[in-house]
């Protein structure tokens, strides 16, 4: 009995390294076993496990894989907060379209958004105009004080129960920070807008009051360009003072220049902005006649617009204006009358010396 275990000892460190508790006891108990019975018994047990542990590592394998889908799916969503809508309410939502639509906006700034600046008191506009520009933390009394001492504005009446002059003039001091406000509003708008128009890959298009219509964006560019033509315009009439031109007459065989000018006064400035604002208008309204333009009157006026016809015309009726004067000068001082003599006659001339109209003319 002992040498057979021995015997079987020795077959398990040669190679047979599981053994089953069955066939222990059976060993144990003297029952002799096949070696070759065993040995496959052992090899199909190591197969199964094996197979098992790659079963095991596929199926890891895709539940890792189905989890880096997931979290990729989530991290490039366009809207990764909807997983969470149930969490917010409307006001929240509006909240986050208005962040992701205008960059670095704050929860102020949406509160901001909705103000209705036309229901606010001005009292209060004012306050809060002279707080933020200013970053003043005094208190209403402290503020009230000063606007009284300085616009004389009385804080504590209503603004109905104020003069004419005190309710224009907290208007005019209010107004400006109303319009600032309007403006951002209007922005923040517009970028809420638009980026919902992108997210829907829509074009936003506008009805024009002909019925015509026209892309917002292109519509918004026109208005845009028209606003900056009309602010250069009026910055550019606002320098206008005067015009001139130069006259050249011949001083005693030697040429001297003239210069005449014109300066503007309101009436011109106004006028000036009226047809240069509305170019289009302006020359339908003067051209246009029943039987169709007036282009006599248009090649007029075009001539007095080119700087060379107009120096001409300007120059042939300065040197008439200039002749005319000097023979009025003349008929009145030396008692001459310039008819259709081609000379003049002698005149007694009083200290005066009488010439030509032709050398009037050259000097």
């Amino acid at each position: 009995m002992s040498d057979e275990l021995n015997k079987q000892e020795e077959t398990q460190e040669e190679g047979v390294t599981k053994m089953s508790l069955s066939d222990a006891l059976d060993l144990a108990q003297g029952v002799e076993k096949d070696p070759e019975v065993i040995e496959e018994i052992e090899e199909e047990t190591v197969v199964e496990a094996e197979a098992d542990e790659e079963v095991k590592a596929e199926v890891e394998a895709e539940a890792e894989a189905e989890v880096e889908e997931e979290k990729e799916a989530i991290e490039t969503s366009e809207t990764p907060k909807e997983t969470y809508d149930d969490l917010y309410d409307d006001e929240d939502k509006a909240y986050f379209a208005f962040k992701k639509s205008n960059k670095g906006s704050t929860r102020a700034d949406y509160n901001e958004s909705k103000v209705d600046y036309d229901k606010l008191d001005r009292k209060d506009l004012l306050r809060k105009s002279l707080r933020e520009k200013y970053n003043l933390s005094d208190d209403d009394a402290e503020i009230d004080d000063y606007i009284e001492t300085e616009h004389g504005i009385p804080m504590d009446a209503d603004e109905s129960e104020m003069s004419l002059t005190e309710r224009v003039r907290l208007r005019k001091l209010t107004d400006g920070y109303v319009n600032d406000k309007k403006e951002q509003q209007q922005k923040w708008s517009d970028n809420t807008v638009n980026d919902t128009v992108a997210k829907n890959g829509e074009v936003e298009m506008l009805t024009l009051e002909d019925g015509s219509t026209i892309e917002k964006a292109k519509y918004e560019k026109i208005v845009e360009n028209r606003n900056n033509y009309i602010k250069n315009n009026e910055e550019a009439v606002n320098r206008v003072t005067a015009t001139s031109f130069k006259l050249k007459v011949d001083d005693n065989g030697s040429v001297r220049e003239i210069e005449y000018s014109y300066p503007f006064d309101k009436s011109d400035k106004h006028r000036m902005l009226s047809n240069t604002n509305d170019v289009a208008g302006n020359f339908t309204e003067k051209y246009t006649t029943k039987e169709g333009y007036n282009h006599e009157g248009i090649n007029i006026d075009q001539a007095w617009a080119d700087r060379q016809i107009r120096d001409k015309m300007l120059q042939s009726m300065a040197q008439t204006i200039r002749a005319e004067a000097i023979e009025e000068v003349m008929s009145e001082k030396g008692n001459v009358s310039i008819g259709s003599q081609k000379r003049l006659n002698r005149q007694e001339t009083n200290g005066m010396k009488i010439v030509s109209l032709s050398e009037a003319f050259n000097h």
